[in-house]
């Protein structure tokens, strides 16, 4: 975990180069969670580069920017090269020499001699400029996966670049991206490599962009394809494949540390994890569980089933594993919401209150967390998802499963500039239409690799390095990637009780049967209770308030009609109401520029504020002009 800018400007200030080095340090500034520990810039011609280092072993060889041993490649690199030993062997086997042990080194000499050619042999997670100065021109790259964030803007000549959106945001004029509003209000996320700001991309995943120094784009490009592919016949054979491949992705992931943290949540993909790390001699393994408060009648029935905390101590004791409890409750939605939407940059549309409070304690015991995503995707672990392949109205059903409400609701709700949902309907038919139930599936797998996972990423990425804490994805191993790509459909076209059996096969026997044969659950608190009770003052006074953004969105009334619904029990809105609370707080503080520390505030008030005793509201504003819109 560090953070990383760039800026490339041919077009020279009147005051010299000191305005844009004063530039990287704000950018560096802006991120300076992800590298606390270190910081360096370098500035040359029109490229300045820019490196905040996260010490996660003692290295001083770590220190960016770094330049080759001829000084004509200078590199700022964020992430982590797993194969980077055997790499650098292979390097020193054809005479190139090296001054340092690190893997940033490996990929500027790996780059002179294959060009773009040489990120495909890389296997880890990055995002990386490189400065070639005998060809004065800047590469640019990310991994084939997105595990990490590259940020991108582009204003005449100029380009810049950062882990960090808000560091990006510095250097441009930005505005509300409607196109991806409308996404975020439909799919809870932009379409593509979009953002919310208008004039901010994502640099896409396994691409590489060549510039040169003059601001000219010379060459973009592709790279990830699956040229060795591993074929299992049987599931046996795919369970045992898995097994040895995920044992080798963990023991490269863990090299050179002497403990790590894992978050052990009482299902497969935690405790697979877990079973690989437990095979690695002389690393202490610290595991971490979330368990939910549970009030009085605040829990509805259908989130009964979202404590695992039970599963998860099973999974700890057969391993033998010390396991620490991390306690959420609606209170750490009215202190830590403000907070966490600063660490996600933009709204996430995914629940990820109990991920932020992990983090948070991890922090505290260990710099890398192994976390499992990617393995739904992979494998096939959304069986609601799946089940849409079968049958009729088959497009339909996969875009219901996208949206945070039945799209009756969502088109009453809505205003007329954003009720209109063809567009981004047609985004998603494009994308998985096909005439076999095979080939759908197939689709709608690379869909959610293509778009959902790249969410789960970035959203991982960003809640660890708040904390100044590096998240790895030992799933995302390119070995493991490809041997999910050559399954067959009988390997992943199954339901709730036995989802992704090939991870289910390799972990028979060392995880507990009642983990092994319990249904899926996604990792989330029981907050539509929540919502519903203890923090019925943040929804009511946060979404309809007067002067709220998320009231120019929606119909006269429409909101107050969701809510009603959802306090009736008819509905669990729960997915739409975090979706339009971290709307609402993302556009106060990041477009109305609303101090954080004052509205963080102003929300900690809220925390008497339940639907059995309403206080009185910010801003002096009489308690029922608010609450007198929904009915008791």
């Amino acid at each position: 975990m560090c953070g990383i800018a760039a800026i490339i400007d041919p077009i020279q200030n009147p005051y010299g180069k000191s305005d844009h080095v004063a530039d990287l340090f704000r950018m560096l500034e802006i991120q300076e969670k992800r590298g606390p520990d270190e910081s360096g810039i370098y500035h040359r011609n029109s490229v300045f580069l820019g490196h905040g280092l996260l010490r996660v072993i003692d290295c001083d060889e770590s220190v960016q920017p770094l330049s080759s041993i001829n000084a004509a490649l200078i590199i700022v690199f964020n992430g982590e090269i797993y194969n980077f030993r055997e790499l650098r062997s292979e390097l020193l086997n054809e005479g190139v020499r090296f001054r340092t042990q690190g893997d940033a080194e490996v990929i500027m000499e790996l780059y002179r001699l294959y060009g773009a050619e040489s990120f495909e042999r890389l296997r880890g997670m990055f995002a990386c400029v490189l400065h070639d100065q005998a060809r004065r021109e800047v590469i640019v790259a990310r991994d084939r996966y997105g595990q990490k964030p590259l940020y991108c803007a582009m204003s005449g000549r100029k380009w810049s670049f950062a882990s960090s959106l808000r560091a990006v945001q510095s250097q441009v004029r930005s505005a509300v991206d409607e196109d991806s509003l409308k996404s975020y209000l439909w799919t809870l996320m932009p379409q593509g490599d979009r953002t919310m700001l208008r004039s901010i991309n994502l640099v896409a995943p396994g691409k590489y962009l060549r510039i040169s120094e003059a601001g000219v784009l010379l060459e973009e490009g592709k790279f990830g394809g699956t040229a060795c592919r591993v074929s299992s016949s049987s599931l046996e054979e795919a369970g045992e494949a898995f097994q040895s491949l995920l044992d080798c992705a963990v023991q490269e992931q863990t090299f050179g540390l002497k403990s790590v943290s894992t978050h052990i949540s009482g299902g497969l993909d935690s405790g697979a994890i877990a079973v690989a790390l437990k095979r690695i001699p002389g690393v202490q393994i610290k595991s971490f569980s979330c368990s939910y408060q549970v009030g009085d009648g605040s829990i509805r029935e259908d989130e009964r089933g979202f404590e695992e905390l039970h599963y998860a101590r099973k999974i700890a004791q057969k391993l033998n594993v010390n396991s620490q409890t991390v306690r959420v409750s609606p209170d750490d939605y009215l202190f830590d919401i403000v907070d966490l939407v600063q660490a996600l940059e933009e709204p996430r549309g995914n629940p990820c209150m109990p991920h932020f409070q992990l983090c948070r304690v991890i922090a505290e015991h260990d710099r890398v967390i192994l976390s499992g995503e990617g393995a739904d995707e992979l494998f096939g672990g959304y069986h609601w998802k799946i089940n849409a392949a079968k049958g009729t109205n088959n497009t339909a059903r996969f875009f219901a499963s996208l949206l945070p409400a039945p799209v009756e609701i969502m088109r009453s709700a809505l205003s007329d500039q954003l009720r209109e949902h063809d567009d981004i309907y047609s985004y998603v038919a494009e994308r998985t239409e096909a005439s076999s139930a095979e080939d759908r599936l197939r689709n709608y797998l690379k869909y959610d690799r293509d778009h959902f996972l790249q969410y789960l990423l970035l959203q991982a990425d960003k809640l660890a390095g708040y904390f100044s804490v590096e998240g790895r994805y030992p799933f995302l191993d390119n070995r493991i990637v490809q041997l999910a790509e050559t399954l067959p459909l009988d390997m992943l076209l199954v339901g709730a009780d036995n989802a992704k059996p090939v991870i289910r096969h390799a972990v028979m026997g060392h995880l507990p049967d009642e983990v092994l044969n319990r249904h899926k659950m996604g990792f989330v608190a029981p907050e539509g209770g929540w919502y519903g009770r203890e923090l019925f003052g943040l929804v009511n006074r946060v979404l309809l308030h007067k002067e709220s953004y998320i009231s120019s969105l929606f119909a006269p009334e429409a909101l107050v009609r969701i809510l009603n619904l959802h306090q009736a029990g008819k509905h669990n809105f729960r997915k739409l109401i975090w979706a339009l609370l971290m709307l609402e707080i993302w556009h106060k503080t990041a477009i109305e520029g609303v101090s954080t520390t004052d509205y963080a505030r102003r929300i900690q008030t809220l925390r008497f504020h339940t639907r059995n005793r309403i206080a009185d509201g910010w801003d002096n504003e009489p308690a029922d002009t608010l609450t007198g819109r929904i009915a008791h």
